[in-house]
């Protein structure tokens, strides 16, 4: 690290106004982001299309669970297609209330906090290479504003991005974690909770102990009381896995199993296709990941052998995060899949302003004048947009078939708002929250309707983006790739609805009466 001389820092701003800038700006940008946080209860729509179509199958497994029924979707079979802490405090919220003002103002209330814990774990960062407050306040509210529309998805990123920051920036301290045992069982609480709220941070943990171990001067410093340490608070980690085995006779999370059922493990391209890169506003936002490992050698003499270990398991956590996804999976990715840049992106705004040469251009008075009204407009335009309204009102529909129409139902794709909405079992054919039974079903490319008449269903809701006519050929999981297994099926007798957005719902058993 080094430091500069502030007469080196040409500015064109006046001493006062950068003082007064640099207290003014932070308050600023949480009074905007509260400001957009508090969007939907100034709306006349429905809470509904605030968050994405898969908060609700977290929602309805944690009502469930709240209420005595147990960890299932649709009371027929026990799932655990959630990542665990989002789902607990989802669980425990639901305990107390199943208000939809409530429910979505507790989302609102986390992702103002998680932007206020993305900013802070940012600002420290990148205020530690010596770069012009001013710059670093900047820099941490544009990650802070990268952020905050994943927050506002309603998934569990919420909180595994700001948790995977403050990961960074505990351990970037060594000189606290490396006191004592103590200090060092905080650090793996910290890393266990960051785990437990999106599973695949720890190949994060995993890059960083590989780096870890490559630094000798590091090593040297690591006694075995901290290695104790360490591992008493990764225990919540081997609870949670002993759990899952136990109850659910799976390790990891159902709903990344389903993902995960291709018949090889050569890279397939729906994943990279997923990141947008022929986009030009993603790509502007993804170019600083590839820019500063290009440029980390240049800056990494400056670094400490921890920050020689943290750093680049950084900027390389994205991309080796989705070269596993496409070698798992063929499926296409979500935004919040994204969430991995993040970080990435962070990490790589340090690697910028330790290299001496690259740090004087950030800092400069014009650039960084230049930064701030990109800033403030970044502010100004954020939202918190309406999402899928289609699917809400196509959930809407279905459910007022529903009330009609008693049975089990089965879909596949977007059945998250219609399983919360409709009070009838619901068998979700792309397996997120079903078992490892259901999986076998689509593992062995079972036909649909045998799989639909072994769990008793009723109505099947296809999934269908062309208008229906005559007909329907249904593969399930919709979103699966060519690589994965489908449960095929043709349904050629009339449906008994056509859903506008949502599709044709047939009805298997029409010689049953209705309950």
């Amino acid at each position: 690290m080094y430091l500069r001389d502030t007469a080196e820092r040409p500015s064109a701003l006046l001493p006062l106004l950068e003082r007064r800038l640099n207290s003014i700006l932070p308050w600023l940008l949480f009074a905007g982001i509260l400001l957009v946080c508090t969007r939907p209860f100034r709306s006349e729509l429905s809470w509904m299309v605030f968050v994405q179509d898969d908060f609700f199958y977290y929602l309805k497994v944690a009502q469930n669970f709240a209420h005595g029924a147990g960890s299932t979707f649709n009371g027929i079979v026990r799932t655990n297609g959630y990542h665990p802490l989002w789902f607990l405090l989802l669980s425990i919220l639901c305990w107390f209330t199943t208000s939809p003002k409530l429910i979505l103002g507790f989302i609102a209330f986390v992702a103002f906090l998680a932007s206020v814990l993305t900013y802070f774990c940012s600002l420290q960062l990148i205020a530690s290479t010596g770069i012009r407050k001013l710059t670093a306040i900047v820099l941490a509210s544009w990650i802070t504003l990268y952020s905050l529309r994943l927050f506002f998805y309603g998934m569990e990123v919420t909180l595994a991005l700001p948790l995977s920051l403050a990961v960074i920036c505990l351990i970037r301290n060594e000189a606290f974690w490396l006191r004592g045992w103590k200090q060092s069982f905080l650090v793996g609480l910290v890393i266990s909770t960051m785990i437990l709220s999106r599973l695949d941070t720890i190949i994060l943990a995993g890059l960083i102990v590989v780096f870890a171990c490559v630094q000798r001067e590091l090593r040297e410093q690591i006694r075995g009381e901290h290695l104790a340490g360490l591992a008493l608070g990764l225990l919540p980690l081997a609870v949670y896995f002993f759990l899952n085995h136990s109850f659910f006779h799976v390790w990891v999370p159902i709903s990344g199993l389903a993902k995960q059922l291709k018949f090889n493990h050569r890279p397939t391209p729906e994943v990279w296709q997923g990141l947008y890169l022929y986009k030009p506003s993603f790509l502007a936002v993804f170019l600083p990941v590839p820019l500063g490992i290009v440029l980390y050698p240049l800056a990494a003499k400056n670094f400490s052998a921890i920050q020689r270990t943290l750093y680049p398991a950084a900027l390389l956590f994205p991309l080796v995060y989705f070269l596993v996804l496409c070698c798992l999976s063929d499926w296409n990715i979500w935004p919040w899949y994204m969430y991995a840049l993040r970080p990435s992106v962070c990490i790589a705004f340090v690697v910028f302003c330790s290299w001496r040469p690259l740090a004087r251009i950030i800092e400069n008075g014009i650039v960084t004048s230049v930064l701030l009204v990109v800033m403030i407009v970044a502010l100004v335009t954020s939202q918190w947009r309406i999402q899928e309204p289609e699917l809400y009102s196509a959930a809407v529909d279905i459910q007022q078939f529903s009330l009609t129409h008693s049975g089990t139902y089965a879909m596949g794709d977007r059945a998250g708002r219609v399983g919360y909405l409709v009070h009838q079992p619901m068998i979700q054919l792309e397996g997120l929250v079903m078992d490892r039974t259901f999986l076998g079903y689509i593992q062995r490319q079972v036909p649909l309707r045998t799989v639909l008449d072994a769990y008793g269903v009723r109505y099947y809701i296809a999934t269908e983006t062309a208008p229906y006519s005559g007909c329907f050929k249904a593969v399930e999981p919709y979103q699966a790739g060519p690589d994965s297994p489908h449960m095929l099926g043709e349904f050629c007798e009339k449906p008994v609805a056509v859903i506008k957005g949502g599709g044709p719902i047939f009805d298997l058993h029409p010689d049953r009466a209705a309950r």
